[in-house]
C-alpha cells in the first residue's frame, strides 16, 4: 500500500490477492511514471525448484491506457478509438509479452 496508485488489496485465498490499481496523471507535467509491472515484487516469498507459475502464484489483470497522444507502435488486445482513445491489455499470465506502448508526444 505505499504506492497510492493500489486503491484495495484484499487476500483472497492462499498467496493470492486481488488488488485494484489506479495512476492517473498529465504525462506532459510528469514527464515520467512508475506503473506497476507484471514481474514487480510486491512481497518476497521463497521460490523452490518447482517454479512459482507452476504452483499458481501468477500476475492476471486488466491494463488500460487513456491517450490523445499520437500511438506509434502497440501491442494492446483491444483499442477503442475516440478522444481519448483506450488501450487495453488482458493479462493472464507472466509467460505473456509484457504490455508495450510508444506515444509521439508533440
Amino acid at each position: 500500500m505505499r504506492d497510492k496508485g493500489f486503491k484495495t488489496v484484499d487476500h483472497t485465498k492462499l498467496a493470492r490477492f486481488k488488488a485494484v490499481y489506479d495512476h492517473q496523471g498529465d504525462i506532459h507535467k510528469a514527464k515520467s511514471f512508475d506503473f506497476v509491472r507484471s514481474n514487480a515484487r510486491f512481497f518476497s516469498i521463497q521460490r523452490r525448484k518447482d517454479g512459482l507459475i507452476e504452483r499458481g502464484i501468477d500476475t492476471r489483470g486488466v491494463l488500460r491506457v487513456w491517450t490523445k497522444a499520437k500511438v506509434l507502435q502497440h501491442n494492446a488486445q483491444q483499442v477503442r478509438q475516440g478522444s481519448p482513445a483506450v488501450y487495453q491489455w488482458n493479462i493472464r499470465s507472466m509467460r505473456e509479452p509484457l504490455p508495450s506502448m510508444i506515444l509521439q508526444l508533440r
